[in-house]
């Protein structure tokens, strides 16, 4: 077992990131100073454990936990719904965009495979393949 310093966004629960802590309790004091200056929406907390994967964990009030695999995502020609509040989608084109209402839409004037991955603070990422046909 290791202690780590756990950086993360008090809103969403996102690690931002994480680092083995070897430190007094004053070296940790300074370490809480030094993290109001990312701003009001990120905290620190200690965590103990064999290790702190950022892309299989995140922070849920002072608690760390385990990432959920991905909910199951329903597409058609166009569109893919059921995508969790705050997922971030990278484009097969590498946009970056935060959905909010559960669905996003594809167009396109040629038919055409797309690939799509989805980033969210409490699920494991998900990459999902999109069969577009125009015909």
């Amino acid at each position: 077992m290791a202690n780590y310093i756990v950086t993360y966004n008090t809103t969403t629960g996102k690690i931002i990131q994480s680092a083995e802590w070897a430190g007094t309790e004053t070296e940790w004091d300074n370490e809480l100073i030094a993290a109001s200056y990312f701003g009001s929406d990120v905290s620190l907390i200690a965590y103990e454990a064999d290790g702190c994967d950022p892309d299989e964990l995140y922070v849920s009030g002072e608690t760390v936990l385990k990432k959920t695999d991905f909910p199951s995502l329903t597409y058609g020609n166009g569109t893919i719904h059921n995508i969790p509040e705050g997922t971030v989608v990278v484009w097969p084109d590498d946009l970056h965009t935060t959905v909010d209402d559960g669905v996003v839409e594809i167009t396109s004037n040629v038919s055409t495979v797309f690939e799509f991955t989805f980033y969210h603070p409490k699920h494991l990422q998900k990459q999902v393949t999109v069969v577009f046909d125009v015909t």
